[in-house]
């Protein structure tokens, strides 16, 4: 993840949470084993709203 985080392949949900990262059409979570697959639909779908309110 750390490449394409650097290529832009990646994106962090905001500037300032960075432990949730967009790639490939899925959500990943960074955790202490390294990075989960987001599966859970209720995260998913606040993840997937427009960005602009956290960056607020």
């Amino acid at each position: 993840m750390s490449d394409a985080l650097a290529t832009g392949a990646a994106r962090p949900l905001s500037r300032f949470v960075t432990d949730f990262v967009h790639h490939g059409d899925h959500w990943w979570l960074l955790s202490a084993e390294g990075w989960l697959r987001v599966d859970d639909p209720g995260l998913l779908a606040v993840l997937n709203k427009p960005r602009q309110w956290i960056e607020d």
